[in-house]
């Protein structure tokens, strides 16, 4: 789920928002390393993101095509087993394409989006007596295909 404020300045468009991800289970199979059978498969993480879209529109008669391009500032949580051993704060960045349309009074964006980590997410941690360090080319990246409608 996401909010964003769109303000057009020209062909060019800055565009804001706070989304809310739900990241899945990571760590999924390490389980098999654990002498504990009754620590759990995998932790739960979602993330809040601010996004800064910057758009550079290119207007048509019905149709308005972009790209779009900038930094997403991430903050994470998780499941109570690795929630202080994720960073208070991530960077990523995305890239993406899609298509305003104006359509019975409201305007849509259908748009194809992808997500990049650029920070890591994640400290070292325990669990089980199984150390987990996670690689430092580790990133947290994501492709949406989303739809926005405008108010």
């Amino acid at each position: 789920m996401a909010v964003w404020f769109d303000l057009p300045l020209g062909p060019v468009a800055i565009r804001p928002g706070l989304r809310y991800m739900d990241a899945g289970s990571l760590y999924r199979g390490f389980r098999e390393d654990l002498s504990d059978p009754s620590v759990q498969e995998g932790f739960d993480v979602t993330l809040l993101e601010i996004p800064i879209d910057v758009r550079y529109r290119m207007p048509l008669p019905f149709l308005t095509p972009y790209v779009m391009a900038g930094p997403v500032l991430r903050f994470p949580s998780g499941d109570e087993a690795i929630k202080d051993n994720l960073k208070e704060f991530s960077l990523a960045g995305s890239l993406g394409v899609g298509v305003e349309v104006s359509l019975l009074g409201l305007r849509l964006y259908p748009e194809l989006q992808y997500t990049f980590g650029v920070t890591e997410f994640t400290k070292g941690f325990e669990v089980g007596g199984v150390e987990i360090n996670p690689d430092a080319r580790q990133h947290l990246n994501v492709v949406m295909l989303r739809v926005g409608v405008a108010l």
